[in-house]
């Protein structure tokens, strides 16, 4: 069954007066989707409600998402007829938040039967592919390409046990148009589970045949129980090795094989073709897996595509035709019988109006498809007479430079791919001129660096939770940074570093009180311990900084007066006692200098000296005696002192900042 959760904002939970929100379906980008009964028809059935919320209130922004909203209820619309997608039942906009109501589906996904059920045979994964494509064959002459298809989009409905295909929307249909939104749209949209992406869905330019592809990798996976990403690649051609891990006939294989090729020119063009291979295979009666649909492929959706769209060249080589004709019929006119029986004037009557053939044209094709020599050849093959001279010429100077940029750019890729720079690889990748020849040279690289770079952002992400449970969040905002954009834990890491970030002035305003604490019982070393903890981006950093500079000014006077109590602790020979006021100046104190000086003084006169008699001696030099105003005499019947000792019998002045 369809499991829903209950752990994020949902709508007024009355929806338009009409529609009572049950619970949270998912929340994904720019959409959130939640399960809903509908309270104005019998026996409130239930349904889904899909939002769709603008990132800003900018008016470019809410006219960005209105487009999709409504390109997507038109989407849906166009499916109407189909019964084997959920039905589109009501829109609606509140308050700048646009509002899908679609059908519930009640059911079970392919991703949870895959989970509990073993291996499929050959018939019943025939059987699915059938079935799945007429669903295909109903949208795709439409115009609508899915893009999105896998596992949990497939959904065998409890009322009839026949599979429904869901997820169909506008995101999936215009990525040239959303691919340049603001970085605040496009980065929300997640896309696709890679194992069932071909490559040029990875480049966000998908074709009726990706879908093709998604489909035979459900179908490799029914026959072998194993994701997608389980499989074996062939290291020299990206082609995926999954026979031998399935009992499987040589007919299905190569159907399958060629569903799922890694190059578009190899694989079906559209699901007309796969049909009928298909149905060309021989016919095993099998019994059926648990909860499998055993009816027929649905035959009434296969509908078949349209004649192609005439080609850019067909206006021009109609032109030349006419031409032709025209030329043909003016001779005609002059030499009667004559032409007809002449094939050579007619081979140069074709030659003159280049009947059908574009020579840069043509050297274009073959520049993308890595022939870049003839390309050449063929574009200086033109004359200087001829309109695309000057293009042609343009042409090749511009191939060269492009072909020395991705030849120079995919040798990168493949350096920092085999030192296991993922980033860089993606990074050069981006930078590979439109050149098909070389953009499918590193897709494979692409794709495995992908994976390795999202397997390397989890590890980062798992250390930076580490680091914040020992409480360093500025360490741990630090590593949560070091997440690619693109990566699945990017939206992830992002959360977090909202999170940390609170918790990190939380615990620099934690310091900053501590400092207090340490200074009001002037520790001034220990305040300026825990000031130096508070991070720079932080709300108690400008107030720290602040106290540091008082808390230093205040550390140098203790210094002076420990200072000052060890000279007069010398005075009296009492040099374990100055030797102990000396050692309490901090280092990053000016008095420090002196007081390093003194203790090598004191410790070399103690070593020589005879302990004398301990002399009465006022803690604090500061304080004087309220019985008396006179400064208290230095005595002088203590044992003579060593002519170079300066015991400090007056404080000397130091200057603090």
């Amino acid at each position: 069954m369809l499991k829903v959760g209950s752990n994020a904002a949902a709508p007024e939970r009355l929806l338009n007066k009409r529609y009572h929100v049950i619970a949270v379906l998912s929340s994904v980008g720019l959409g959130k989707t939640y399960t809903a009964v509908d309270t104005y028809r019998p026996g409130q059935p239930k349904c889904v409600i899909k939002c769709l919320t603008p990132v800003s209130r900018d008016r470019d922004c809410l006219q960005v998402v209105r487009h999709l909203f409504d390109r997507e209820a038109q989407i849906l619309a166009a499916l109407e007829d189909c019964d084997r997608v959920p039905q589109l039942f009501d829109r609606v906009e509140i308050d700048r938040t646009f509002y899908l109501i679609q059908e519930f589906i009640e059911g079970q996904s392919l991703n949870e039967i895959f989970h509990l059920s073993r291996p499929w045979n050959e018939p019943q994964t025939v059987a699915f592919l059938q079935d799945i494509l007429g669903i295909l064959a109903f949208a795709h002459p439409k115009g609508i390409i899915h893009s999105d298809l896998r596992p949990d989009k497939l959904i065998l409905r409890q009322k009839d046990a026949k599979w429904v295909l869901t997820g169909f929307n506008v995101l999936n249909q215009e990525r040239s148009q959303w691919a340049n939104l603001p970085n605040q749209i496009s980065a929300s949209i997640a896309l696709g589970t890679l194992g069932y992406m071909p490559v040029e869905q990875l480049r966000g330019k998908p074709l009726p045949s990706s879908d093709i592809y998604s489909l035979g990798m459900m179908g490799i996976q029914a026959l072998t129980g194993l994701n997608p990403v389980e499989l074996e690649e062939d290291p020299r051609t990206g082609e995926v090795l999954w026979q031998h891990q399935a009992n499987v006939s040589d007919e299905l294989a190569a159907i399958l094989s060629k569903m799922v090729c890694y190059h578009i020119r190899d694989r079906y063009s559209d699901v007309q073709e796969v049909l009928e291979a298909l149905q060309a295979l021989p016919i095993v009666d099998s019994e059926p897996i648990d909860r499998l649909p055993q009816e027929a492929p649905v035959s009434s959706l296969a509908v078949v595509p349209p004649p192609p769209e005439p080609q850019a060249g067909w206006y021009l080589s109609s032109l030349r035709a006419a031409s032709l004709v025209t030329f043909i019929s003016a001779i005609a006119g002059a030499s009667g019988f004559f032409f007809l029986r002449s094939p050579e004037l007619l081979s140069q009557i074709e030659q003159w109006f280049d009947f059908g053939r574009d020579p840069l044209a043509q050297a274009k094709g073959k520049y993308q498809d890595g022939e870049l020599e003839a390309a050449i050849a063929l574009a200086r093959s033109i004359a200087p007479e001829s309109p695309v001279y000057s293009d042609a010429q343009s042409a090749i100077a511009q191939w060269q430079k492009d072909w020395k940029n991705a030849q120079t750019t995919v040798e990168a890729a493949t350096q920092a791919f085999q030192k296991g720079q993922w980033q860089t690889v993606l990074q050069k990748a981006e930078q590979i001129p439109d050149i098909k020849y070389w953009q499918e040279k590193v897709a494979t690289l692409v794709e495995r660096a992908t994976i390795n770079l999202d397997r390397q952002a989890q590890q980062t992400l798992e250390e930076a939770y580490s680091q914040a449970r020992d409480k360093n969040f500025t360490r741990a905002l630090d590593t949560l940074k070091e997440i690619p954009p693109k990566t699945a834990t990017h939206a992830k890491a992002k959360e977090k570093i909202a999170e940390y970030r609170t918790k990190q002035s939380i615990r620099a305003n934690y310091f900053l009180q501590q400092a207090y604490n340490r200074a009001v019982e002037r520790d001034f070393t220990e305040a300026l311990d825990f000031l130096a903890k508070i991070p720079p981006q932080t709300p108690a950093y400008a107030t720290a900084q602040g106290k540091v500079a008082e808390y230093k000014r205040k550390q140098n006077i203790k210094a002076n007066h420990l200072l000052q109590r060890a000279y007069n602790r010398a005075i009296v020979r009492d040099f374990n006692g100055a030797l102990r006021h000396l050692q309490q100046i901090p280092e990053n104190t000016i008095a420090y200098a002196k007081a390093q000086e003194k203790i090598a003084e004191y410790s070399s006169v103690q070593g020589r000296s005879i302990t004398p008699q301990p002399q009465p001696f006022k803690s604090d030099p500061f304080i004087r005696s309220q019985k008396s105003q006179q400064p208290e005499a230095i005595p002088t019947s203590t044992l003579p002192l060593p002519p170079n000792l300066n015991p400090g019998n007056q404080l000397y002045e130091i200057n603090t900042p």
